[in-house]
């Protein structure tokens, strides 16, 4: 890890159903613990305008019949490091080709959060120093 810790911005209609990986999250000594949540597509796009971030965890069903995940990341230019995050695993593929780095269950155990968050931030390190 080339960094100190990580900013993850996540999109979520629901965050409810994010306290077991938020706590979990913030338990990644990587991560930094002011993790930024916000509910509407059009708050993510805003936000990533105006602040740095590394990681992007994205809902795929946001409550908008407009924009889902996929339609969310195909707006955001240059997008940081994306990962799908979602209770339903139909969008496992279509993540993948929409370009999400990887896809992750919201009932998803510590160790492999773990494991896969240190993966992502790996992606993020040659990210930056594409």
């Amino acid at each position: 890890m080339d960094k100190l810790n990580y900013r993850l911005l996540i999109v979520d209609d629901n965050p409810d159903s994010l306290v077991y990986i938020l706590m979990s999250l913030k338990e990644l000594p990587f991560i930094n613990d002011d993790i930024k949540i916000v509910q509407k597509p059009i708050e993510a796009l805003n936000y990533l305008k105006e602040n740095e971030v590394d990681v992007l965890m994205l809902g795929m069903d946001l409550g908008d019949k407009e924009i889902d995940g996929i339609k969310l990341a195909s707006l955001i230019p240059n997008p940081p490091v994306m990962v799908a995050c979602s209770a339903h695993t139909d969008y496992v593929f279509k993540a993948n080709e929409a370009g999400f780095y990887t896809y992750f269950s919201k009932k998803i155990s510590f160790n492999v959060l773990k494991a896969k968050m240190e993966d992502v931030v790996e992606k993020v390190d040659k990210k930056l120093q594409e």
